[in-house]
């Protein structure tokens, strides 16, 4: 509530931030628990995995949706790194790279 009054979000935005953080949570152990490695190894999964597992090999992950998926983790962990709930270094969420975006 706090960010989507500070950042005057529209319901649909904040639809889209959980439900990435929701999707993320397919990627990577239980958020307090993430250590750095679980972040890239995490990162690496939605970059390189299938939507339909590997007997499907060909429906990989759009670069938008990898795109925004790094776009709203990275705000997500500084704000876990600032609540006190998470002991990740912020100096290595602000190294995770986003990729290019798909100009479509």
């Amino acid at each position: 509530m706090k960010r989507r009054a500070d950042k005057d979000l529209s319901q649909a935005r904040v639809t889209k931030l959980l439900w990435t953080l929701l999707s993320w949570r397919r990627f990577v152990p239980p958020f307090r628990q993430n250590t750095r490695l679980n972040l890239y190894k995490g990162i690496d999964k939605v970059k390189n995995e299938t939507q339909k597992g590997p007997q499907d090999p060909t429906s990989h992950y759009s670069k938008n949706y990898v795109y925004d998926t790094v776009t709203i983790v990275k705000p997500f962990y500084l704000w876990m790194i600032d609540a006190g709930y998470s002991t990740l270094k912020e100096k290595d969420i602000l190294a995770l790279k986003r990729p290019k975006r798909d100009p479509m």
